[in-house]
């Protein structure tokens, strides 16, 4: 017995695949780019900077200075925000890379540092819960 594709196989198939391919499209910005975007840093839980990262389009390398593990080591890059260098010993707030999406966060737990993307939308969710 052979099987035959037709032209409505064809079609059926391609229509298909482009409505798989539709969620992608439809949530994968759900933040538009021209929102107010701050990176806030706590150290011990108590906020000791908060970098506007908004029209940021060339890098820059900030120094906070309750920050004991690192000189100018917070590098900020087309609106987003990353730690450069740290001596931490396993350097994951490094690897995180840069963070640009409000509710991201990089951790450093050694030096007890938090740097998250907060936004000053109201009408995004901090939470989705389903």
């Amino acid at each position: 017995m052979k099987l035959r594709c037709t032209i409505s196989d064809i079609v059926l198939i391609a229509l298909l695949l482009i409505l798989s391919f539709t969620p992608l499209f439809i949530f994968s910005n759900p933040f538009s780019s021209n929102q107010a975007l701050q990176a806030t840093v706590q150290v011990d839980q108590t906020v000791v900077d908060e970098i506007d990262l908004s029209g940021v389009n060339e890098s820059k390398m900030i120094e906070v200075p309750e920050i004991k593990c690192n000189d100018e080591g917070i590098e900020i890059d087309d609106n987003a925000v990353r730690v450069r260098k740290s001596d931490c010993p396993e350097q994951i707030c490094v690897r995180t890379g840069f963070i640009a999406s409000p509710g991201e966060a990089i951790i450093c737990l050694p030096h007890r540092v938090v740097i998250e993307i907060t936004s000053n939308d109201s009408s995004i969710d901090d939470v989705i819960s389903y």
